[in-house]
C-alpha cells in the first residue's frame, strides 16, 4: 500500500476477500458459514448500541449496492457480517489479548467443532490479509482452538438397516404414518444405495434422473464444491425411484424436467432439515440409534461401509462418495473393520496378476 494512501476498512477488504474465495466454488453453506464466523467474532471484539448498528447496515448496503443475491449468497448475513467488522479496526485485529479473549467468549457454549470452524475462517481472512500487506503476520495462528479428535464414521449395521427399511415400508406399528410412503421409499433407497449426502438428494432434480435408462442406471449427482458425478443404481433404486416419478406425476399433475425430484405432500420443496426428520423418524419407528449429527448422513456411512466389506476398494469407494481426499475414503477402511491389507487385496486389478 503506497505511503498516504487511504487504507481500505474491514468490511470491503472481507469482500475483497469473500471475491477471491468464490473462484474455489465453495458450497453456499460453507460461504454463509463463513460470513457468520466473521460477523460473531467481530461483533464481539466491538459491541455497538442499536444507533450504530442501523447506521453501519446502511453504509454496507451502499458497499455491496448493485451486487444479485446469487453473487453474495445471503445477503442479510453478509450485511451483518460487513456492519460488524466496519467497527473493527485493524490496530484492533492485531492485538493478541483482544482476539483471544473474544474467542474465548465465542467458544463458551458452542461445540468444538463450530469454534474450529470460525478458527478457520478468520485465520484465512487474515492470512489473505498478510499476503495484501495490511497485516505484518497472522494473528489468528497464536490463538490455540480446542483440539480434533480423530473423526471416525458411525455406520448403521445391516439388522439396523432392515429395521428401518421396514419402517420406511410402513410394516411397524406407527402412531404416525408416512403421508407419501412411495417418495420415502425412494430417498431410502438413495440414502443407501445411493450413498448420497443430504444436500445432494434435496438437490435432485428430475432431469438428473435422465441416465436411469443406461445399462447400468446412473444418478447425475452435482456434489461438494459443485463436483458432478455419476452415481450406479441397483435395480431396487431405480424400481422405487421410477414408482414415486409415478406418483408424483399424478399428485402434482406436472413432471417438468427442470422441478425439484423431492417434494413435500403439498408440493413444497424438501429440505434437508425436513429429511433429517423423516431420517429420525424411521429410526425412532424402528427403535434404531442414530448417531451425533446430521441423520442422513448415518446412511452414507453405511453405504460406505457395506461396499467395503463387500469387496470395494478404496478407490471405488472414494468415487462413488465423491471424495476429494482419498484421505477421507480411507477412514472407512477403519470402520468397515478392516486393514489396509485386506482393503488392498479387495483390489479387482489383482487379476490382472492371476491374484485371488
Amino acid at each position: 500500500m503506497r505511503a498516504g494512501q487511504a487504507r481500505p476498512g474491514l468490511e470491503s477488504l472481507a469482500l475483497r476477500w469473500a471475491d477471491a474465495q468464490a473462484v474455489r466454488k465453495l458450497a453456499a453453506n460453507t460461504v454463509k458459514a463463513r460470513w457468520q464466523d466473521l460477523a460473531a467474532l467481530a461483533e464481539l471484539l466491538v459491541p455497538v448500541d442499536d444507533a450504530e448498528r442501523d447506521q453501519a447496515l446502511e453504509r454496507a448496503g451502499e458497499l455491496v449496492e448493485g451486487r444479485s443475491d446469487a453473487e453474495l449468497v445471503d445477503r442479510q448475513i453478509v450485511l451483518r457480517s460487513l456492519s460488524a467488522l466496519a467497527g473493527v479496526s485493524v490496530e484492533l485485529l492485531s492485538d493478541e489479548d483482544a482476539l483471544s479473549a473474544a474467542f474465548g467468549r465465542f467458544a463458551t457454549g458452542r461445540a468444538a467443532t463450530t469454534v474450529r470452524r470460525a478458527l478457520s475462517t478468520w485465520r484465512s481472512f487474515c492470512s489473505w490479509l498478510v499476503r495484501q500487506g495490511v497485516l505484518a503476520s497472522n494473528p489468528i495462528e497464536r490463538i490455540d482452538g480446542p483440539r480434533r479428535p480423530d473423526w471416525q464414521p458411525h455406520a448403521l449395521s445391516l439388522a439396523d438397516l432392515e429395521r428401518l427399511s421396514a419402517a420406511v415400508d410402513g410394516r411397524l406399528p406407527s402412531r404416525a404414518r408416512s403421508s407419501w410412503p412411495a417418495r420415502d421409499r425412494a430417498v431410502f433407497a438413495l440414502l443407501v444405495m445411493g450413498g448420497l449426502r443430504a444436500s445432494e438428494l434435496v438437490g435432485l432434480r428430475i432431469a438428473d434422473l435422465r441416465g436411469l435408462d443406461a445399462d447400468p442406471p446412473v444418478l447425475a449427482v452435482l456434489g461438494k464444491g459443485g463436483r458432478p458425478r455419476s452415481v450406479p443404481l441397483p435395480g431396487e433404486a431405480v424400481g422405487a425411484l421410477r414408482a414415486y416419478l409415478e406418483e408424483r406425476s399424478a399428485r402434482m399433475g406436472r413432471d417438468g424436467h427442470g422441478e425439484q425430484l423431492f417434494v413435500r405432500s403439498d408440493g413444497r420443496r424438501l429440505t434437508r432439515s425436513a429429511l433429517d426428520w423423516l431420517v429420525r423418524r424411521w429410526a425412532a419407528e424402528a427403535a434404531v440409534h442414530l448417531p451425533h449429527g446430521a441423520a442422513a448422513h448415518a446412511l452414507r456411512h453405511s453405504y460406505a461401509t457395506l461396499l467395503l466389506q463387500g469387496g470395494a476398494n478404496v478407490v471405488e469407494v472414494q468415487e462413488l462418495l465423491g471424495h476429494r481426499s482419498l484421505a477421507t475414503t480411507q477412514v472407512y477402511v477403519r470402520a468397515a473393520g478392516l486393514t489396509a491389507a485386506e482393503a488392498a487385496r479387495a483390489n479387482p486389478a489383482r487379476r490382472l496378476l492371476g491374484g485371488r
